[in-house]
């Protein structure tokens, strides 16, 4: 097996589960990364522990918020992020998880472990997608001509 068929056969494992945790997820948090229902269970989290932080990083909430929002919506769209997006969300991702950090508890470490593999199956999911390019086709047909017998009759 190619290395490129391994890391397609790896990302889409990855997406299929992504989707099995989605249909099965119910109102308890044991998702290993964030999907529709625990991202819901997150703010909640976060408005209760963290709501200083809300209100001052709010450009860097909303867009952690709407790539994880986007993921669980719309995988597309999401694979369509331009770069500036991807770094911006990763950005968001960092400050929220030096947060996490000061939180103490068990349920901040768990959040914590949530927004770090997040992140990291975000990263491979955008590293690992095939680039848009145009191919050529172009087929050489061999021509056999046989020049020493005329043609017709």
């Amino acid at each position: 097996m190619t290395t490129r068929k391994i890391i397609f056969a790896t990302a889409l494992a990855f997406l299929i589960n992504g989707v099995n945790f989605t249909a099965n997820a119910t109102t308890d948090s044991t998702s290993k990364y964030l999907v529709s229902n625990s991202s819901n269970e997150f703010n909640s989290f976060m408005s209760s522990k963290a709501k200083r932080f809300v209100k001052k990083n709010s450009t860097d909430w909303n867009t952690f918020n709407k790539v994880v929002n986007l993921y669980n919506v719309s995988t597309g769209k999401f694979q369509s992020m331009t770069p500036a997006e991807q770094a911006e969300f990763l950005q968001a991702a960092k400050s929220i998880n030096a947060k996490l950090a000061t939180i103490k508890g068990e349920e901040a470490a768990q959040w914590l472990k949530k927004v770090n593999l997040t992140s990291a199956i975000y990263q491979f999911v955008w590293s690992s997608k095939v680039m848009d390019r145009e191919i050529e086709n172009t087929i050489e047909v061999p021509v056999m001509v046989n020049f020493d017998r005329p043609i017709g009759r």
